[in-house]
């Protein structure tokens, strides 16, 4: 029983490795057809170059009040930053800003946004003709974004917000400076000869001091909390302005190359097996048992 096994087994290989050795240098001639049809197809395609840039979403990693919740909320928002880059609204920003002649739709297969996963971040690619060309409108992307994000009125909001707690800080600083000279005064003189009743003017006067000291100094922690504090997780922010490799992204010739080569081969290999199994020509004593289903005996 484990011959008869054995004799079909070999048969059933020599199906398939007898037609690829018979047809080995069609299978290589196949192959390198194929490639070298790809490599001068690849070099007649347009060069495609790409620009990258980087786009970050609320506070800034300096923050030294960044919460888990701050991050959650600025990758959702990556999410939907990343939408809007490929929108009729950015782009044709894009195109009248750049004078392009060519409809903002042209530009939604050249320009994809991904946000990084896991951060802040996410990156808008474009791919051009033209290296400079892929910076540019890389870069005005960007810009658009941030033209139509709340980033710019929140700006000059906090900056008016910033100016008008900086003067309140700088005032506080003035009364609880001043106020702590008079504090000192007020206790030496306590040490000097009083009269009872200068002795409680003087001490209702230290108190009411402490008292007001104490709320300009909670005023003032209070206000520069808030100075500190004025990142908006709805704000963006360029962490890398586009850059453009001088090597184009496309055609890629060794991948195009391979590939055509690899399917070259296995289209060589199928009609080799293919050939193979209508191929009814007796050539060993394993074909004549096949044919004539009977074990072979003996061979002279």
């Amino acid at each position: 029983g484990t011959t008869i096994m054995e004799q079909e087994l070999d048969i059933n290989l020599d199906k398939v490795i007898l037609p690829l050795k018979r047809w080995w240098w069609a299978l290589l001639v196949a192959a390198a057809l194929a490639a070298t049809a790809a490599y001068f197809y690849s070099l007649q395609l347009p060069r495609l170059y790409q620009a990258t840039t980087t786009i970050m979403v609320g506070q800034s990693i300096k923050a030294t009040e960044l919460t888990t919740r701050d991050i959650e909320l600025s990758g959702l928002l990556a999410q939907t930053y990343s939408d809007m880059a490929g929108r009729q609204l950015v782009l044709e920003g894009v195109v009248k800003a750049l004078s392009l002649e060519l409809p903002w739709s042209s530009l939604k297969d050249r320009v994809t946004a991904d946000p990084i996963r896991g951060t802040q971040l996410f990156q808008i690619k474009v791919t051009a003709d033209d290296p400079e060309q892929a910076r540019l409108i890389a870069d005005e992307v960007a810009r658009q974004l941030i033209l139509h994000s709340p980033t710019n009125q929140y700006q000059q909001q906090n900056q008016q917000n910033q100016l008008f707690v900086q003067q309140r800080l700088e005032d506080l600083q003035v009364k609880i400076q001043t106020g702590q000279a008079r504090l000192e005064a007020l206790q030496a003189d306590m040490s000097g000869p009083l009269t009872a009743e200068q002795v409680k003017e003087l001490q209702q006067e230290i108190d009411t001091l402490e008292d007001l000291l104490a709320d300009w100094e909670k005023n003032y922690t209070e206000l520069l909390i808030l100075y500190r504090n004025t990142d908006s997780p709805n704000q963006l922010a360029i962490i890398e302005s586009a850059q453009a490799g001088l090597k184009p992204v496309s055609p890629n010739l060794p991948l195009n190359t391979a590939v055509a080569g690899g399917v070259g081969l296995a289209v060589a290999v199928a009609l080799a097996l293919g050939i193979g199994a209508f191929d009814r020509t007796i050539r060993s004593a394993g074909d004549l048992s096949t044919v004539a289903e009977a074990r072979v005996l003996g061979a002279v």
